[in-house]
């Protein structure tokens, strides 16, 4: 009917939920048949995602380790350009630039006043945020896992790949 329609596609969930790894989202998959999709990604620090699966119990793929985590992300960011990946560590610390990056990138328009009004809606998936506030997570690490993050090969691809791309490198 000429409007825009936003899906939050969870693409994570179809990397990290069972031993099948798509080559795309399920839902991009469906939907480009009959309709135009543009599809960004949103991505954290891994040792923060890696250790919110851990803290929530939705580790659901094996082998259980952080670096068969990584080895995921890797597989799920090569279906995206460059310009059409962010980061949550940048959008908390410029909310507004990157978020109009975000609508340039989807080519929606960009409303000034988003910070205000985002806690209005709820979105599924919002997996664990509770504030209406745009804000900084503290980092929780059980200290069994820092040497499995630390020798992590495909952690360390990752961090090649976007070393000068995103703002979550430690």
């Amino acid at each position: 009917m000429g409007g825009i329609l936003v899906l939050r596609d969870h693409t994570h969930a179809d990397y990290c939920v069972s031993g099948d790894i798509p080559d795309k989202s399920e839902l991009e998959s469906l939907l480009e048949k009959d309709f135009k999709v543009k599809s960004i990604l949103t991505i954290r620090n891994p040792i923060d995602s890696y250790t919110s699966l851990i803290k929530n119990g939705w580790v659901h793929f094996a082998p259980q380790t952080f670096d068969e985590y990584c080895r995921r992300i890797l597989l799920l960011v090569k279906n995206f350009n460059d310009d059409q990946i962010f980061s949550y560590e940048d959008f908390i610390k410029r909310p507004s630039i990157e978020m109009q990056a975000l609508c340039k990138s989807l080519a929606i328009p960009f409303e000034e006043s988003f910070d205000d009004m985002f806690g209005i809606f709820r979105v599924t998936g919002d997996s664990g945020r509770s504030s209406d506030i745009i804000g900084d997570r503290s980092r929780v690490i059980d200290d069994n896992k820092v040497l499995e993050y630390k020798t992590s090969d495909n952690y360390k691809l990752l961090i090649d790949e976007f070393k000068n791309k995103l703002d979550w490198l430690d």
